[in-house]
């Protein structure tokens, strides 16, 4: 808050937005937001971005849409969408990278206010459905 309004912090790169992108790099470590989403270029297979298509929903429905992702986009045993990252052999739920996204942000946040958040308020597209929003209270 200030002068008795709210404002919007800048994440740790000094931005007002935050890119939902998160890319495993060759010594395995992870990278979250702007930094990730220039890896798009040199890591393809690796670093994913527009999930939110995939978020809560069966593969059977969004197959067509999995084509238009340079990372490969898997089904479960159970028709659950999973991104495959094949630099650590490690299958994820989309709802694990949302929630990388949102603990980058809440630690940007504490750090920024110098005291830990506990709570925080996530938005979700309107046209998401009710296992979506579930989905991201669950990553939160």
């Amino acid at each position: 808050m200030e002068d008795g309004r709210p404002t919007i912090i800048t994440n740790t790169e000094g931005q007002r937005t935050t890119p939902s992108v998160v890319a495993y790099i060759k010594n395995g470590d992870k990278l979250v937001d702007q930094i990730a989403k220039r890896q798009c270029v040199v890591n393809l297979e690796n670093t994913f971005f527009s999930n939110k298509r995939f978020i809560r929903r069966k593969m059977s429905k969004v197959n067509k849409n999995s084509k238009h992702v340079s990372y490969k986009v898997i089904r479960d045993d159970n028709d659950n969408v999973k991104l495959d990252c094949p630099l650590i052999r490690k299958q994820f739920a989309v709802e694990e990278i949302y929630a990388q996204v949102l603990r980058k942000l809440v630690d940007g946040a504490s750090k920024f206010l110098n005291y830990k958040v506990t709570k925080v308020v996530v938005i979700v597209p309107a046209y998401f459905n009710d296992s979506q929003r579930i989905a991201i209270k669950d990553a939160s």
